[in-house]
């Protein structure tokens, strides 16, 4: 059977989540959201205090911000990882706005989508490999590479150009949720509310889709990243039975076996795959243009 995880935040009030019964549905890690470029999640303690207690395996996950201080939100990462201890790390890289006021209001339907002012690539970029680098030179004896999973989505890869190739060979946890919605829709007439025998069926056709590997969406990073993702986050609005909310869920790429290893560092990490080719002069031009925007990104970050 494949290992499903669920990652949880502040939003997510802790008495609410029903640990007692992760187990049952399969579930044998939780990423807690630490911190963002603004401070720390105040109920990340809790939520790994339940975690623990339930005996599920702990990660945390960091939001990162590119239009605040990398160094600065970077220590917040840090303050975390000492309390909980966990097992695995994240980056969360997902955020497309350069001012959270304006965010807010077009959340709100205050504000219409255009007039929310976009960050660069430049910043996107420079942000997740100084904090990566931050995380590394800190927790890197202790808590090899290949366990700190980059977070993203297929959309925010091809919003922002060089992402791909920056995030290359990295251990990928992606969001695509068109398989789930496929099965809600065609299984369950698109209801989300499962009741525990749907919730097998639901689980079983996402499996039977990888061990198939019918689906394309085992999916792949755009151009770039060939390596299937370590995770894949396959929904957000399943509530599993028993549970009082929708939680977010994700599916580890492999087996209970395999993934013990991977938390216990005794597996060999995947090899870095090489560059795409670029069969034509159009092909060389993108390729170049998108070359240069990582090399002012990597720039950037060494300077701050």
């Amino acid at each position: 059977m494949i290992v499903l995880t669920v990652d949880v935040s502040y939003w997510d009030v802790p008495s609410h989540v029903p640990y007692h019964l992760f187990k049952q549905w399969g579930v044998e890690l939780v990423i807690i959201k630490s911190s963002m470029g603004g401070g720390i999640d105040q109920r990340c303690l809790e939520h790994a205090k339940l975690a623990r207690a339930a005996g599920l395996k702990v990660g945390l996950y960091h939001w990162v911000d590119p239009i605040q201080d990398w160094d600065r939100q970077s220590g917040f990462f840090f303050q975390q990882i000492d309390a909980v201890e966990p097992e695995v790390l994240a980056l969360d890289i997902e955020q497309w706005w350069a001012n959270w006021y304006k965010w807010q209001k077009y959340i709100a339907g205050q504000l219409p989508n255009a007039e929310v002012p976009r960050t660069t690539s430049d910043k996107v970029i420079g942000s997740y490999i100084r904090v990566q680098s931050n995380v590394l030179d800190r927790y890197g004896s202790s808590i090899p590479k290949k366990r700190v999973l980059s977070y993203t989505g297929r959309w925010y890869t091809q919003m922002f150009q060089g992402l791909g190739i920056a995030l290359s060979g990295d251990e990928i946890w992606i969001a695509d949720y068109n398989l789930s919605r496929t099965i809600i829709e065609s299984r369950f007439d698109g209801r989300v509310k499962l009741s525990e025998e749907e919730f097998v069926t639901w689980y079983d056709e996402l499996y039977q889709e990888l061990e198939d590997g019918v689906y394309d969406g085992v999916p792949l990073m755009p151009d770039h990243n060939q390596v299937p993702p370590r995770l894949w986050q396959v929904d957000s609005i399943v509530w599993p039975p028993g549970s009082s909310e929708n939680l977010d869920l994700s599916i580890y790429n492999d087996t209970i076996e395999p993934f013990n290893e991977w938390l216990d560092g005794d597996e060999e990490p995947e090899p870095t795959p090489e560059p795409a080719p670029v069969p034509d002069l159009v092909s060389l031009m993108v390729y170049l243009s998108t070359a240069n925007d990582l090399a002012k990104a990597i720039e950037n970050s060494l300077g701050g």
